[in-house]
């Protein structure tokens, strides 16, 4: 396995939930799901086309405006069930907007960086002036499944009063703090995310990601 993390296994994510009511596409002829199934599914997705679009036309123009690209280098893909990017010579933006698995009333908006293909994007500003405070958890997917068990005791006997770990009695995550990186990075078996726990800048975010995971003795991150 490798043993370091490429910043092209990495993703920007910022989430937040709406009603259903709130898409463009919902009409007054409209019912608000009752039942989280495949029909609300796809039902969110078509009238969320409408949001997808005018959220895609902001991005593109702020693409534009701050990486100075041309127009052979950026792809942009409508709306489709729900789902709508950006590609860039230098990362893939991603929005999508679904039926919320355990409210169907409501909807989960996505907006996701990924595929960073440039290590310039940690120096200079670029991700800021576009994205601004946007992203608020980095998140990345280990090549191999991680020991959770052993991780916790691994960390437990550095005895770092510097470092914070929490977990359930289960050990089916565990969460470190370590100072003064500004977020908790939750640990899964197969998922590892650094949620900031105040606004801070793309690059900030990631930073304190590459920090954190060089204290964790696992795959692909130590």
């Amino acid at each position: 396995m490798s043993n370091d993390v490429s910043l092209t296994d990495l993703r920007l994510v910022s989430e937040h939930r709406t009603h259903v009511r709130e898409l463009k596409g919902f009409l007054k002829t409209h019912r608000v799901p009752v039942v989280a199934n495949e029909h609300s599914r796809k039902f969110v997705a078509g009238i969320a086309a409408a949001d997808i679009s005018d959220d895609l036309d902001v991005q593109f123009a702020a693409f534009r405006k701050h990486l100075k690209v041309k127009r052979v280098d950026i792809s942009v893909h409508e709306a489709q069930d729900g789902v709508g990017t950006i590609t860039t010579p230098w990362f893939e933006y991603r929005l999508s907007v679904t039926a919320s698995a355990d409210d169907a009333a409501t909807v989960l908006w996505r907006r996701q960086a990924a595929n960073l293909r440039s290590p310039e994007l940690l120096t200079d500003s670029r991700l800021s002036r576009i994205f601004g405070t946007l992203f608020d958890t980095v998140e990345f997917n280990p090549p191999g499944p991680i020991d959770l068990e052993e991780l916790i005791d691994a960390l437990e006997e550095r005895d770092d009063e510097s470092m914070s770990i929490q977990y359930d009695r289960s050990v089916s995550w565990c969460e470190v703090s370590l100072k003064p990186v500004p977020g908790v990075l939750k640990v899964e078996t197969e998922r590892i995310a650094l949620r900031a726990t105040t606004p801070i800048q793309p690059e900030k975010l990631i930073e304190g990601f590459i920090r954190l995971r060089r204290c964790l003795p696992m795959p692909g991150i130590h």
